[in-house]
Protein backbone atom coordinates (compact mmCIF):
# COMPACT_ATOMS: atom_id res chain seq x y z
CA UNK A 1 0.00 0.00 0.00
CA UNK A 2 1.35 3.40 -0.91
CA UNK A 3 0.78 6.36 1.35
CA UNK A 4 0.92 9.76 -0.27
CA UNK A 5 -0.24 13.27 0.46
CA UNK A 6 -0.23 16.40 -1.64
CA UNK A 7 2.70 18.79 -1.47
CA UNK A 8 2.35 22.45 -2.32
CA UNK A 9 5.05 24.30 -4.17
CA UNK A 10 7.30 26.55 -2.06
CA UNK A 11 6.01 30.01 -1.39
CA UNK A 12 9.13 31.99 -2.17
CA UNK A 13 12.83 31.61 -2.99
CA UNK A 14 15.82 33.53 -1.68
CA UNK A 15 19.34 32.69 -2.82
CA UNK A 16 18.24 29.24 -3.88
CA UNK A 17 16.52 28.40 -0.58
CA UNK A 18 12.76 28.30 -0.26
CA UNK A 19 10.36 28.47 2.63
CA UNK A 20 7.16 26.54 3.11
CA UNK A 21 5.05 25.29 5.97
CA UNK A 22 3.75 22.37 3.96
CA UNK A 23 4.80 19.05 5.55
CA UNK A 24 6.87 16.67 3.43
CA UNK A 25 5.20 14.08 1.26
CA UNK A 26 6.17 10.56 2.21
CA UNK A 27 5.69 7.54 -0.01
CA UNK A 28 6.44 3.99 0.99
CA UNK A 29 5.32 0.48 0.18
CA UNK A 30 4.87 -1.94 3.04
CA UNK A 31 4.72 -5.65 2.51
CA UNK A 32 2.26 -7.94 4.33
CA UNK A 33 3.02 -8.69 7.94
CA UNK A 34 2.87 -12.01 9.71
CA UNK A 35 0.00 -12.71 12.11
CA UNK A 36 0.56 -11.10 15.49
CA UNK A 37 2.09 -13.36 18.10
CA UNK A 38 2.37 -12.36 21.72
CA UNK A 39 6.10 -12.91 22.18
CA UNK A 40 7.35 -12.32 18.63
CA UNK A 41 7.47 -8.59 17.87
CA UNK A 42 7.39 -7.37 14.30
CA UNK A 43 11.01 -6.80 13.31
CA UNK A 44 11.71 -5.05 10.04
CA UNK A 45 14.87 -5.17 8.02
CA UNK A 46 16.74 -1.86 8.05
CA UNK A 47 15.64 0.31 5.18
CA UNK A 48 16.82 3.50 3.55
CA UNK A 49 15.35 6.99 3.76
CA UNK A 50 15.64 9.09 0.61
CA UNK A 51 14.85 12.82 0.65
CA UNK A 52 14.14 14.66 -2.60
CA UNK A 53 14.69 18.42 -2.59
CA UNK A 54 12.84 19.83 -5.59
CA UNK A 55 10.09 22.24 -6.63
CA UNK A 56 8.77 19.71 -9.14
CA UNK A 57 6.10 17.25 -8.02
CA UNK A 58 6.69 15.29 -11.21
CA UNK A 59 10.40 14.88 -10.45
CA UNK A 60 9.63 13.79 -6.89
CA UNK A 61 7.04 11.28 -8.09
CA UNK A 62 9.46 9.91 -10.68
CA UNK A 63 12.07 9.16 -8.00
CA UNK A 64 9.38 7.75 -5.70
CA UNK A 65 8.21 5.37 -8.44
CA UNK A 66 11.81 4.37 -9.02
CA UNK A 67 12.91 3.72 -5.43
CA UNK A 68 9.99 3.31 -3.02
CA UNK A 69 9.50 -0.27 -1.85
CA UNK A 70 9.14 -2.20 1.40
CA UNK A 71 12.67 -1.20 2.44
CA UNK A 72 12.91 2.33 1.07
CA UNK A 73 10.87 5.44 1.83
CA UNK A 74 10.99 8.57 -0.31
CA UNK A 75 10.01 11.99 1.05
CA UNK A 76 9.68 15.11 -1.08
CA UNK A 77 10.58 18.58 0.21
CA UNK A 78 10.03 21.91 -1.51
CA UNK A 79 12.41 23.85 0.75
CA UNK A 80 15.68 23.21 2.49
CA UNK A 81 14.46 24.53 5.85
CA UNK A 82 11.83 21.79 6.06
CA UNK A 83 14.37 19.19 5.02
CA UNK A 84 17.01 20.02 7.61
CA UNK A 85 14.40 19.77 10.39
CA UNK A 86 13.30 16.33 9.24
CA UNK A 87 14.46 12.93 10.39
CA UNK A 88 17.94 12.18 9.08
CA UNK A 89 17.83 10.82 5.51
CA UNK A 90 20.40 8.38 4.16
CA UNK A 91 20.35 9.88 0.67
CA UNK A 92 19.44 13.42 -0.38
CA UNK A 93 18.62 13.95 -4.05
CA UNK A 94 18.81 17.66 -4.93
CA UNK A 95 17.43 19.08 -8.17
CA UNK A 96 19.77 21.58 -9.82
CA UNK A 97 17.21 24.40 -9.63
CA UNK A 98 17.47 24.32 -5.83
CA UNK A 99 21.15 25.33 -6.02
CA UNK A 100 20.99 28.97 -7.05
CA UNK A 101 23.32 29.54 -4.11
CA UNK A 102 25.06 26.22 -4.82
CA UNK A 103 27.77 26.01 -2.21
CA UNK A 104 25.56 27.44 0.52
CA UNK A 105 22.80 24.86 0.07
CA UNK A 106 25.15 21.90 -0.16
CA UNK A 107 27.16 23.18 2.80
CA UNK A 108 24.05 23.39 4.98
CA UNK A 109 23.08 19.84 4.08
CA UNK A 110 26.58 18.55 4.76
CA UNK A 111 26.81 20.34 8.10
CA UNK A 112 23.44 18.94 9.14
CA UNK A 113 24.21 15.33 8.16
CA UNK A 114 27.89 14.51 7.82
CA UNK A 115 27.44 10.97 6.54
CA UNK A 116 24.42 11.15 4.24
CA UNK A 117 24.92 10.81 0.48
CA UNK A 118 24.27 14.03 -1.50
CA UNK A 119 23.25 13.53 -5.12
CA UNK A 120 22.57 16.42 -7.51
CA UNK A 121 20.49 15.83 -10.63
CA UNK A 122 20.01 17.94 -13.73
CA UNK A 123 23.44 19.55 -14.05
CA UNK A 124 23.82 21.49 -17.30
CA UNK A 125 27.02 19.76 -18.42
CA UNK A 126 30.08 17.86 -17.24
CA UNK A 127 31.90 21.06 -16.33
CA UNK A 128 29.11 22.11 -13.98
CA UNK A 129 28.98 18.57 -12.59
CA UNK A 130 32.66 18.80 -11.72
CA UNK A 131 32.10 22.13 -9.94
CA UNK A 132 29.25 20.70 -7.87
CA UNK A 133 31.41 17.76 -6.86
CA UNK A 134 34.11 20.17 -5.73
CA UNK A 135 31.72 22.08 -3.48
CA UNK A 136 30.29 19.09 -1.67
CA UNK A 137 28.14 16.77 -3.76
CA UNK A 138 28.92 13.04 -3.64
CA UNK A 139 27.49 12.37 -7.07
CA UNK A 140 26.23 14.62 -9.86
CA UNK A 141 24.23 13.66 -12.94
CA UNK A 142 23.67 15.83 -15.97
CA UNK A 143 20.20 16.30 -17.42
CA UNK A 144 18.79 13.20 -19.15
CA UNK A 145 21.58 11.01 -17.74
CA UNK A 146 20.74 7.40 -18.65
CA UNK A 147 22.51 6.24 -15.48
CA UNK A 148 20.16 8.15 -13.17
CA UNK A 149 18.04 5.14 -12.22
CA UNK A 150 20.87 2.64 -11.53
CA UNK A 151 22.89 5.23 -9.61
CA UNK A 152 19.96 6.11 -7.36
CA UNK A 153 19.21 2.43 -6.77
CA UNK A 154 22.86 1.84 -5.93
CA UNK A 155 22.83 4.69 -3.40
CA UNK A 156 19.70 3.33 -1.70
CA UNK A 157 21.14 -0.20 -1.68
CA UNK A 158 24.37 1.00 -0.08
CA UNK A 159 22.40 2.89 2.58
CA UNK A 160 20.42 -0.23 3.46
CA UNK A 161 23.64 -2.21 3.81
CA UNK A 162 25.19 0.38 6.14
CA UNK A 163 22.01 0.61 8.22
CA UNK A 164 21.99 -3.09 9.05
CA UNK A 165 24.34 -2.43 11.95
CA UNK A 166 23.18 1.09 12.76
CA UNK A 167 19.39 1.20 12.68
CA UNK A 168 16.78 -1.27 13.83
CA UNK A 169 13.01 -1.05 13.74
CA UNK A 170 10.69 -3.18 15.83
CA UNK A 171 7.03 -2.44 15.26
CA UNK A 172 6.77 1.34 15.29
CA UNK A 173 9.91 1.90 17.41
CA UNK A 174 13.15 2.79 15.62
CA UNK A 175 16.59 3.03 17.22
CA UNK A 176 19.40 4.73 15.26
CA UNK A 177 22.70 3.80 16.91
CA UNK A 178 24.76 6.23 14.84
CA UNK A 179 22.84 9.33 15.87
CA UNK A 180 21.66 7.88 19.22
CA UNK A 181 18.09 8.86 18.36
CA UNK A 182 14.86 6.98 19.05
CA UNK A 183 11.45 7.32 17.42
CA UNK A 184 8.21 5.89 18.81
CA UNK A 185 5.05 5.91 16.69
CA UNK A 186 6.65 8.50 14.42
CA UNK A 187 7.68 10.88 17.21
CA UNK A 188 11.24 11.31 18.45
CA UNK A 189 11.60 10.65 22.18
CA UNK A 190 14.33 11.65 24.60
CA UNK A 191 15.92 9.06 26.88
CA UNK A 192 18.50 9.30 29.63
CA UNK A 193 21.83 7.56 29.05
CA UNK A 194 20.78 4.61 31.23
CA UNK A 195 17.40 4.27 29.54
CA UNK A 196 19.08 4.38 26.14
CA UNK A 197 21.55 1.66 27.16
CA UNK A 198 18.73 -0.63 28.29
CA UNK A 199 16.80 0.01 25.07
CA UNK A 200 19.96 -0.76 23.09
CA UNK A 201 20.20 -4.08 24.91
CA UNK A 202 16.57 -4.96 24.16
CA UNK A 203 17.14 -4.21 20.47
CA UNK A 204 20.44 -6.12 20.45
CA UNK A 205 18.91 -9.37 21.70
CA UNK A 206 15.50 -9.10 19.99
CA UNK A 207 13.49 -11.12 19.19
CA UNK A 208 14.81 -13.04 22.20
CA UNK A 209 14.44 -11.52 25.67
CA UNK A 210 17.44 -9.90 27.36
CA UNK A 211 18.37 -11.28 30.75
CA UNK A 212 18.77 -9.08 33.82
CA UNK A 213 22.53 -9.74 33.70
CA UNK A 214 22.71 -8.65 30.07
CA UNK A 215 20.70 -5.51 30.74
CA UNK A 216 22.92 -4.69 33.71
CA UNK A 217 26.06 -5.16 31.60
CA UNK A 218 24.78 -2.80 28.90
CA UNK A 219 23.85 -0.10 31.40
CA UNK A 220 26.64 -0.29 34.00
CA UNK A 221 29.29 -2.71 32.76
CA UNK A 222 30.04 -6.21 33.91
CA UNK A 223 30.06 -5.38 37.60
CA UNK A 224 26.75 -6.77 38.81
CA UNK A 225 25.10 -6.24 42.19
CA UNK A 226 21.70 -6.70 43.77
CA UNK A 227 21.26 -2.93 43.77
CA UNK A 228 21.90 -2.69 40.03
CA UNK A 229 19.61 -5.64 39.31
CA UNK A 230 16.88 -3.78 41.16
CA UNK A 231 17.67 -0.63 39.18
CA UNK A 232 17.00 -2.54 35.94
CA UNK A 233 13.39 -3.03 37.01
CA UNK A 234 13.08 0.65 37.89
CA UNK A 235 14.51 1.90 34.59
CA UNK A 236 12.47 -0.57 32.55
CA UNK A 237 9.44 1.06 34.16
CA UNK A 238 10.69 4.44 32.97
CA UNK A 239 11.19 3.04 29.46
CA UNK A 240 7.68 1.62 29.39
CA UNK A 241 6.21 5.01 30.19
CA UNK A 242 8.23 6.74 27.48
CA UNK A 243 7.25 4.11 24.91
CA UNK A 244 3.60 4.00 25.90
CA UNK A 245 2.51 5.74 22.67
CA UNK A 246 3.60 2.71 20.64
CA UNK A 247 0.61 1.07 18.99
CA UNK A 248 2.47 -2.11 18.09
CA UNK A 249 5.09 -2.95 20.73
CA UNK A 250 5.31 -3.37 24.49
CA UNK A 251 8.17 -4.37 26.81
CA UNK A 252 7.13 -7.77 28.14
CA UNK A 253 8.31 -9.30 31.41
CA UNK A 254 9.72 -12.81 30.99
CA UNK A 255 9.53 -14.10 34.53
CA UNK A 256 12.76 -15.63 35.74
CA UNK A 257 14.60 -14.34 32.65
CA UNK A 258 14.32 -10.62 32.00
CA UNK A 259 12.58 -8.39 29.47
CA UNK A 260 11.93 -8.36 25.75
CA UNK A 261 9.80 -6.76 23.10
CA UNK A 262 6.39 -8.23 22.34
CA UNK A 263 3.59 -7.23 20.02
CA UNK A 264 0.88 -5.25 21.72
CA UNK A 265 -2.16 -7.44 22.23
Amino acid sequence: MTATSSRALPSRSTFGETTSRTPPRVASLEGPTAPARRHTPLMRLPGARVAVLTTSDAACQSITDLLADELTTVAGYGCIDELIRAERPDVVVVSREMLCAGAQVLRRLRQRWLTCTLIVTGAANQREAAQLLDIGADNVMVADDELLAPRLRAAARRARTINRDLRTTIGDITFDRESRRIWCAGQEIQLTRTEEALLDCLFWYAPDPASIAQLTAFAWGRSESVERRNLVHVYVGYLRRKLRESRQVVIHTHRGVGYGFAERG
